[in-house]
């Protein structure tokens, strides 16, 4: 059935691009090159209309297919089981040594279905043998299903990573808060000239030993942090996951880090299933077709942290700069108009301002360079899907599409090395500090 309908699909293609030249032949002899720029036109609105089209089908929220019905066990089991994941590590029954097998287990349980879906498509994509002019282009096929992408790159996302990292930057802000506290409290103290057993000197006490635990809690997010990231295979120090963890794009690193992980590991698995299928084309191309989907998942994930980096995390960083150069100009054109009174103020201000501007632009190029290298991470991933893509349409035989699959684990290691940030750990406190504070600017304007 599929062969007829590919052959309909040419025939009709034929008849459109037969009578496309004749409409310009004739417009041709009746208005001359008018007439034909008018067609041209006409058809390349058309071509950007369907492409548009295609687009705005792939951003429409995926609704799952129907599973099975779970049993009242398989319901016990899953039922939020991110929360419970994240309980385990504070319970110390996770184990780390398995995760991302114990990942990839999870997730092909979860999302099959999907899978299969999507190795059904990219078949038939390789099937249809198309004209230079209009032959799929893979961004196009993935904005026409970028629905399933998103919900599977959204399900293959390590939460609990992401709980940690939210856990971390709220403790950032309490711990803010808290020192903010203690320096007011101790500015009473000296006001007051309080003795020690005061009403003061008890708050300061109770808000010192608050102070402490929130410390514990950062200090207990950057181990986690360390641990579960080295699980993934990526190893980072004390300072290097602090770095991570208060980057407005550590959500995008991270998603990067472990669904890539994953699918590394499921590559493997793919491998294996294939080789045990025997000459069996049919299965194998099932399983090709899943590769071929994981690579395309890869590009999108990609993609979607290049485009937020461009239209979201950069200009939020240049808006905080710009906004504290304007800031700065006023007031150096006050501190020059100030009697002497008030001359040591605006002169604090406009050191803080000056090391405001300083951590912006660190800022700003550690997203440009993330850009550049994810970019290079990016092309290698299209260019081994260009090559198994090909390998798809052209092979006979069972074994080169096993072996092609087999080779994925060095484009897994060279990937991960290209678009590893370059996590510069910071050179002070100070630093660290408004670095979180141009985060948490940068994610309350998104």
């Amino acid at each position: 059935m599929d062969k007829i309908l590919n052959a309909a699909k040419k025939v009709v293609t034929a008849f459109f691009a037969l009578v496309s030249a004749f409409v310009i032949f004739i417009l041709g002899i009746a208005f001359g090159p008018i007439g034909i720029i008018f067609v041209i036109a006409l058809a390349i609105w058309g071509v950007f209309q369907w492409k548009e089209n295609q687009k705005k089908r792939g951003r429409k929220k995926y609704t799952p297919k129907p599973r099975p019905a779970a049993t009242d066990e398989e319901q016990d089991a899953n039922f939020d089981l991110p929360r419970q994941i994240y309980e385990d590590i504070k319970s110390g029954a996770e184990h780390l040594s398995t995760l991302v097998q114990d990942r990839m287990s999870q997730v092909w349980d979860q999302l099959e279905v999907e899978f299969a879906d999507l190795s059904l498509k990219v078949q038939k994509r390789s099937e249809i043998e198309r004209s230079k002019f209009f032959k799929a282009r893979i961004e196009e096929f993935i904005a026409a299903n970028a629905g399933i992408f998103d919900f599977i790159s959204q399900k293959m996302t390590d939460d609990v990573l992401n709980r940690i990292r939210i856990e971390y930057m709220d403790v950032c802000i309490r711990i803010n808060d808290l020192e903010r506290k203690i320096a007011d409290i101790k500015a009473n103290i000296s006001m007051k000239s309080e003795a020690e057993n005061g009403p003061f000197h008890k708050l300061l006490a109770q808000t010192q030993s608050r102070l402490k635990k929130e410390e514990a809690n950062r200090s207990w997010c950057v181990e986690q942090t360390k641990a579960r990231m080295a699980a993934y295979g990526v190893e980072l120090s004390d300072e290097q996951a602090q770095v991570l963890l208060s980057r407005v794009d550590a959500d995008d690193i991270m998603r990067m880090t472990t669904v890539f992980a994953v699918v590394a590991k499921m590559t493997e698995q793919l491998a294996t299933t294939m080789r045990e299928s025997g000459e069996n084309l049919d299965v194998t191309k099932k399983y090709y077709g899943i590769y071929l989907a994981l690579l395309e998942l890869q590009v999108y994930i990609q993609g979607n942290y290049l485009e937020r980096l461009e239209y979201e995390y950069l200009p939020g960083v240049k808006e905080i700069n710009r906004d504290a150069n304007e800031l700065l100009k006023e007031t150096k054109k006050k501190l020059k108009s100030s009697d002497q009174k008030h001359r040591p103020y605006f002169e604090k201000n406009v050191q803080s301002l000056e090391f405001s501007i300083e951590v912006t632009c660190i800022y700003e190029e550690a997203l440009k360079s993330d850009t550049k290298k994810v970019s290079k991470a990016r092309k290698l991933v299209r260019k081994q899907h260009d090559a198994a893509e090909n390998t798809l349409k052209t092979v006979q035989v069972s074994a080169v599409l096993s072996d092609l699959v087999r080779q994925n684990e060095a484009l897994y290691q060279e990937v991960m090395t290209l678009q590893a940030p370059e996590l510069v750990p910071f050179e002070n406190l100070q630093i660290q500090r408004e670095f979180e504070a141009v985060t948490t600017r940068i994610q309350k304007s998104a």
